[in-house]
């Protein structure tokens, strides 16, 4: 049984324009991620040498078998934070699939990152995982 957890995950919808648009030529955004993404190796690599197209996740390429945590920040500004809920919504109809969503309103991307509220949550959610496995 395998189970996974995707954090700010931009490699769902990975193929729409404004994931694209939003991390190489973010406007207005002086976040650390702004400074990453200008970077000039970054810029180099991300330009020439990465396939957007082979670096995408389909949901439906999931093995029905895997449980996955899908975590969204609501106020992303890379992924299109709604878009991606719509998906994962969509998909998680399908009752084969066994995917959970938490989505955190007013939170930036990699905010997970540093907020001991939202760790708590997904500690929860991986320990209600583990007894329901038992």
């Amino acid at each position: 049984y395998i189970k996974a957890i995707l954090l700010d995950p931009v490699s769902i919808l990975l193929s729409e324009a404004d994931v694209m648009i939003n991390f190489l030529y973010g406007v207005g955004d002086n976040t650390p991620l702004r400074f990453i993404s200008t970077e000039l190796f970054v810029q180099y690599s991300v330009r020439r040498h990465f396939f957007w197209y082979n670096n995408e996740l389909w949901l439906d390429d999931i093995d029905d078998s895997c449980s996955v945590l899908i975590c969204l920040s609501g106020d992303d500004n890379i992924i299109d934070a709604q878009k991606v809920k719509a998906e994962v919504v969509r998909h998680k109809s399908k009752k084969k699939k066994k995917l959970d969503l938490l989505f955190w309103e007013g939170a930036s991307h990699a905010d997970c990152v540093t907020s001991p509220q939202l760790w708590k949550e997904m500690k929860q959610y991986m320990l209600q995982q583990q007894e329901s496995s038992k």
